[in-house]
């Protein structure tokens, strides 16, 4: 059975070589045999391009250095008047233009405008050839290199455009030359890896023998030894921007004042944004330090640039080796005054100046600038301590102790439980202060108040002043419209943090007002609030917490509301109110440095600085 399968096999095998054979024979009779049927016509291709035959071109040039040095710029002037003779001085070429970029890059043709627009003319059938000193000025990054060449030559078939690279002679419609194109735009882009590799190891060297590179920048020039000097006219700018800042002036603002003085920025341009002047405040050099390799570009062919520190995990990395130098010059602002200025945010008026009542019946009374940075509860205590002795502080926190024990207590009804549409109030929420009617109508033509907070006393007090107060709030718009309420976020959210008062709620304040010998003055007791909830507690029904410590009341979830106001206190609040007089209403306080705020200057000395600047300027 086994020999019968053999004999099989050996005969399909011999079967299949015979086919195999009687086939190669056929096609070698069919190559050496004419085709006879019909009447034969053969088509001539193309002759194949070359850069100097005689068909009629429409010729632009491309040219492009990478620097915005004097050099550079004599290279692509020689450059243009080269290119500009040589295609005027063919029979057969028609000059196109050239097309050049200054200081870019040819890692990538995003940022090239002058590439971009050639581009598009080829493309709109406008140009035949373009003439490129090398490979490299054309592009340095392989993919885009080819890319853009086969592109040229597929967009539109009946018109390809070729491109001549002089210093290779390679000319792209001449398929002779593929194979050289593609290695020279490798060894292009080879060329713009090292060099970027060689960058970055540059840059490692000095940081690591502490020679940091250094340029110009507005308010400074840099010297050959790697020094920092201030430029006195630029540094006027840069000190001007840093101190309009701390009075709360808006970026926009600082640069519409800017253009309005034609000041210059480091290229000599005065059309100022708001956002070139943000930029001023937040480079380092301008207070002393010196940041080394602040980003790193992470691709060189897309010109990706990312920070160098960044926090992963809770911890924080560094792409590259970098380096802070503090003090590495003389700044134009102290660190202090830069620290503060990055604390001042859009809503704020800026530092707030502190000012404490040091005598009178208005003793420990506190005056701020009520949307002003830098204040919270504890800068606040302090300034009102600073009025008083030891023995005083204790024994008007023994008279005005509403956390202590009242089973022996006598309570009268609060003065919130009374208000109405004819009383004047002032409801507070966690960034402003906001009057009624009834408040306003009581200070009548007064433009121009001064709040005032004792954070022992827990009261509040608005007061009339002139304009010259440096805490004055204007209670009258630009068009002379009086103003229902104002910002006040530095004074809020120190009472919030004082009375532990929930965030999200507004508190509403009955309003005793006095005046005396053409003085006037309005007392709200911030221990006596009419609480207005938030949304998420509206419809509820019983007793609503509105202190945070109550929200967190383990122990008794029963929260039940006081009554009233211990009588002692009551008592205390009315002596100051039947005593004081209009000498104690107009008086003025003493100043008390914002240890928040660290030595920076003063409001009134910014303010007589800015002044002297803008004279200067």
């Amino acid at each position: 059975m086994t020999e019968e399968i053999e004999v099989k096999e050996s005969s399909s095998r011999k079967l299949r070589s015979k086919q195999i054979s009687d086939e190669k024979e056929q096609i070698r009779n069919r190559v050496w045999e004419d085709d006879e049927n019909g009447e034969v016509e053969v088509y001539a291709a193309d002759p194949t391009p070359e850069i100097d035959d005689d068909t009629p071109k429409r010729v632009a040039a491309y040219a492009r250095v990478s620097t915005l040095s004097t050099e550079q710029t004599s290279s692509i002037e020689y450059q243009t008047r080269y290119y500009t003779e040589k295609i005027e001085n063919e029979p057969n070429w028609t000059f196109s233009g050239i097309y050049s970029d200054e200081g870019k890059s040819g890692t990538s043709m995003k940022h090239r405008a002058e590439f971009m627009r050639l581009m598009q003319d080829c493309y709109n059938g406008n140009i035949d050839l373009i003439i490129c000193a090398s490979v490299s000025r054309f592009a340095r990054n392989v993919s885009e290199c080819l890319e853009q060449v086969e592109t040229l030559k597929t967009h539109d078939p009946q018109h390809p455009v070729g491109v001549y690279f002089e210093t290779e002679n390679i000319y792209t419609l001449d398929s002779n030359s593929d194979q050289a194109f593609d290695m020279h735009a490798m060894l292009a882009d080879w060329e713009s890896a090292t060099k970027s590799r060689r960058m970055l190891l540059s840059y490692d060297q000095r940081i690591m023998m502490k020679h940091y590179p250094v340029s110009d920048l507005l308010g400074y020039r840099h010297t050959k030894d790697g020094k920092l000097v201030i430029d006195e006219d630029e540094a006027k700018t840069v000190r001007y921007i840093f101190l309009a800042r701390l009075l709360g002036q808006s970026f926009t603002e600082i640069a519409n004042v800017l253009i309005d003085k034609e000041r210059t920025t480091l290229t000599g341009s005065t059309d100022w944004t708001g956002g070139k002047v943000a930029d001023i405040t937040k480079n380092e050099r301008r207070w002393g330090d010196l940041e080394a390799r602040k980003t790193i570009v992470i691709s060189y062919k897309k010109k990706k640039s990312v920070k160098n520190t960044y926090e992963k995990d809770g911890t924080i990395h560094h792409h590259r080796n970098g380096a802070m130098v503090h003090n590495h010059h003389e700044g134009i602002v102290t660190p202090q005054i830069a620290k503060v200025t990055h604390m001042v945010d859009v809503n704020s008026d800026g530092i707030s100046d502190l000012y404490v009542i040091p005598d009178g019946v208005l003793k420990g009374f506190v005056s701020s600038t009520p949307g002003g940075t830098g204040l919270d509860a504890d800068i606040y205590m302090e300034a009102c301590k600073s009025a008083y002795t030891d023995g005083e502080i204790d024994a008007i926190k023994q008279c005005m102790d509403v956390r202590g024990d009242r089973t022996s207590a006598v309570e009268i009804p609060r003065g919130s439980l009374f208000i109405n549409s004819s009383t004047p109030t002032l409801t507070m929420n966690r960034r402003r202060l906001q009057f009624n009617k009834k408040l306003l109508e009581r200070f009548g033509d007064y433009v121009m108040v001064e709040v005032l907070y004792h954070p022992i006393l827990q009261m509040l007090a608005i007061r009339t002043c002139n304009s010259d107060n440096p805490n004055a709030v204007c209670l009258r718009n630009e068009v002379g419209e009086v103003k229902t309420d104002i910002a006040a976020q530095g004074l809020c959210g120190a009472i919030f943090e004082r009375m532990d008062w929930i965030n999200s709620f507004s508190f509403k304040f009955k309003g005793v007002y006095r005046e005396r010998n053409g003085f006037e003055i309005m007392f709200f007791y911030l221990d006596d609030p009419l609480v207005v909830p938030d949304k998420a507690s509206k419809g509820k029904r019983g007793y609503i917490p509105y202190r945070n410590a109550e929200l967190n009341n383990e122990e008794d979830n029963i929260v039940r509301p006081d009554f009233g106001i211990p009588i002692h206190m009551r008592y205390k609040r009315d002596q100051l109110l039947t005593s004081i007089s209009g000498e104690d209403i107009g008086k003025q306080g003493r100043f008390v440095k914002n240890t928040n705020l660290g030595d920076i200057p003063s409001r009134e000395e910014i303010v007589k600085e800015l002044e002297e600047l803008l004279m200067s300027m």
